[in-house]
C-alpha cells in the first residue's frame, strides 16, 4: 500500500519545481520544460463524442492533468482511482448522462467537494436550471469559446483554492489558539 495523506512524508519526499530548475539549471532544454511537467490540476472529461474528447484534451493538456471518460458510468469507475481537481461533463451520453453523474457525484461525501461543469448542446433555460438546482458548478453550451471555457475552468480552480486557503487559515489559527489554551492552562 502506498499512503495517500500529505502527513506520511518528510518534506524532502516532495519535487518542487523550482528543484528541478535548479538541478538542471545546466540544462537549457529541461529547464525550459520543468513548468510544463508540473501540472497542479486534473481534470475528468466526459464526453462521449471522441472527437470534442480530443479536441478538450488537446485544449487542456497544456496546462493540467487530463483524464478521459467517454461516458458517466466510466467516469465514476475513475474517481474511485484517481480524484479529478474539476470535472467537465456533456450531458446527453450512454449508460449514464451527465445529470445523473452530477447528482450521484454531489450526493456523495467522498466526491461531492469536486467541482463539475456541464458542456451541453441541452442550452435551454430549463436546462441550465436543472443543471445548476442538481449541483453543478458552471453550465456552458455547446458550440462553445474555448477562451471562455479555459477561463470559467480557471476561475471554478483559483476560487476553490482560494477557499482552501481561507479554512486552512482558520483551522491553524483554531489549533494554534487550542495549543495556547492547552499551555496556559499547564502552566497554572
Amino acid at each position: 500500500t502506498i499512503p495517500y495523506v500529505k502527513e506520511a512524508y518528510s518534506p524532502n519526499d516532495f519535487l518542487l519545481e523550482t528543484d528541478l530548475v535548479y538541478r538542471n539549471s545546466n540544462h537549457p532544454s529541461i529547464k525550459s520544460s520543468a513548468k510544463d511537467m508540473i501540472k497542479e490540476y486534473t481534470i475528468l472529461i466526459v464526453e462521449d463524442n471522441s472527437d470534442i474528447r480530443l479536441y478538450l484534451q488537446d485544449l487542456f493538456s497544456v496546462n493540467y492533468n487530463v483524464v478521459l471518460a467517454p461516458d458517466g458510468e466510466d467516469a465514476l469507475e475513475i474517481l474511485n482511482l484517481n480524484i479529478p481537481d474539476i470535472i467537465i461533463s456533456d450531458i446527453v451520453m450512454p449508460r449514464k448522462d451527465g445529470f445523473t453523474l452530477c447528482r450521484e457525484i454531489k450526493n456523495n461525501p467522498e466526491y461531492s467537494h469536486i467541482p463539475i461543469l456541464l458542456l451541453t448542446a441541452k442550452n435551454t433555460i430549463a436546462h441550465q436550471i436543472t443543471g445548476l438546482s442538481i449541483g453543478a458548478d458552471a453550465y456552458v453550451g455547446k458550440p462553445f469559446d474555448p477562451d471562455y471555457l479555459e477561463t470559467v475552468v480557471e476561475n471554478i480552480l483559483v476560487n476553490r483554492k482560494r477557499l482552501q486557503r481561507i479554512v486552512e487559515g482558520l483551522t491553524l489559527n483554531t489549533l494554534e489558539q487550542a495549543d495556547k489554551d492547552e499551555i496556559t492552562l499547564t502552566q497554572q
